[in-house]
């Protein structure tokens, strides 16, 4: 039990522990490859370039996946604003892949440090397997005054999307939020929050935006920015989105290096962009699909500071 909690500790401890101990790693074997000594013309720098590779690749998948980062980004809708939401938006958890529970109950203590107004969940709950709900089960601590609200993502209907919908209702004490109109106030002002299923898997109803209920200023939120090429310009003052993980392996100047699984342009990758004149925000979000790596990219919990 020791050994195991060690090795817990290792995986899913703070993040200036991964940190360290890498780097640490890193030197020794830098020191080893020195006294190995004798290296002579393009051996040299061959070997060399082999272990700067093996070096990298080590940081992106034993390290960088389990760093914890947050992005904040304000976004007023109206000009001039009297009153500011603090919104924390969590997106692709993908529970079930590579990452156990400690990582996730990191994100939760995390989130309430952050004291947020209010707590949305963009859906990929889960990789494949519902039963891995339970992983997750330390966000039933997450609390916000004005609550916690999700909908759903592509992965989360690869398995039973009904039994994710459940648990997250009634474990995680979340309110579903897919394809619903949500007015969130604070003080006395509000704006209205549009909620869309996911775009692949699932079918939403992009009547909502024709709603009465609908009112000005709107923001809307499903999991991946596909959904965009479905909605006439100027429908919001503003959206969120996850899904593309941020390209999870990018190269500086370059950026991703992984082709996005959208139909979206694949400059709508992460970050802070303009879509027909309406800002949006897209995360990096927390787990990884495909390849368990992650390069200048690492898991975010993305805080949005809304002005009405």
């Amino acid at each position: 039990m020791i050994a195991a909690d060690v090795f817990h500790a290792f995986l899913y401890g703070s993040d200036w522990i991964l940190w360290s101990v890498f780097w640490l790693l890193v030197l020794g074997l830098f020191l080893i490859a020195w006294r190995a000594g004798h290296w002579a013309g393009w051996k040299k720098y061959l070997r060399w370039f082999a272990v700067c590779i093996l070096i990298i690749l080590g940081y992106a998948r034993l390290v960088e996946p389990r760093l914890l980062t947050v992005k904040t980004y304000k976004m007023p809708l109206i000009p001039q604003p009297k009153t500011w939401v603090k919104a924390v938006f969590l997106f692709d958890a993908h529970a079930g892949r590579d990452k156990g529970p400690g990582f996730y109950r990191r994100v939760a203590e995390r989130v309430g440090s952050l004291e947020p107004d209010v707590i949305f969940v963009g859906g990929d709950f889960v990789d494949q397997d519902s039963a891995d709900m339970g992983d997750l089960r330390s966000w039933a601590d997450m609390t916000a005054p004005l609550g916690k609200y999700f909908v759903l993502g592509n992965h989360d209907y690869y398995g039973d999307p009904q039994a994710v919908r459940s648990y997250a209702q009634t474990i995680l004490g979340m309110t579903d939020v897919t394809n619903a109109i949500l007015n969130i106030k604070k003080d006395d002002r509000s704006f209205t929050l549009i909620g869309l299923d996911d775009a692949k898997m699932g079918t939403p109803d992009l009547a909502l935006v024709n709603d009465p209920a609908a009112k000005r200023p709107r923001v809307i939120f499903s999991h991946q920015p596909d959904i965009l090429l479905s909605l006439p310009s100027g429908v919001a003052e503003g959206a969120m989105f996850g899904h593309t993980h941020g390209g999870q392996v990018r190269l500086p100047w370059i950026g991703s290096l992984a082709i996005l699984p959208q139909r979206a342009p694949q400059w709508l990758d992460r970050g802070w962009k303009y879509w027909r004149g309406t800002p949006l925000v897209i995360s990096q979000g927390l787990g990884e699909a495909t390849a368990p790596l992650r390069l200048f990219d690492p898991p975010q919990i993305m805080v949005v500071e809304i002005g009405i």
